[in-house]
């Protein structure tokens, strides 16, 4: 297993394992300071999030409202 310099490690059989940490909203902000460039994705429930979280984007964005559409809620709540 070789360590590539984003954060992704390739298997002899081609299978890639993705490396996270948890990225915090005072991280967020600092990288907002410094003009740093991240990846962002909206996930519209649960399933979605956990595929999502399976990727190398550093952040998900959960955005429940969706729900109210696609499951026919009547609130978010």
């Amino acid at each position: 297993m070789a360590a590539g310099a984003n954060g992704l490690n390739k298997l002899a059989k081609g299978e890639i394992i993705v490396v996270k940490t948890k990225v915090t909203v005072p991280q967020l902000k600092g990288w907002k300071g410094q003009t740093k460039k991240f990846a962002m994705i909206t996930a519209y429930d649960v399933l979605m999030a956990s595929v999502i979280d399976k990727t190398p984007i550093e952040t998900i964005l959960v955005g429940d409202s969706m729900g109210m559409v696609v499951y026919g809620y009547n609130s978010t709540v």
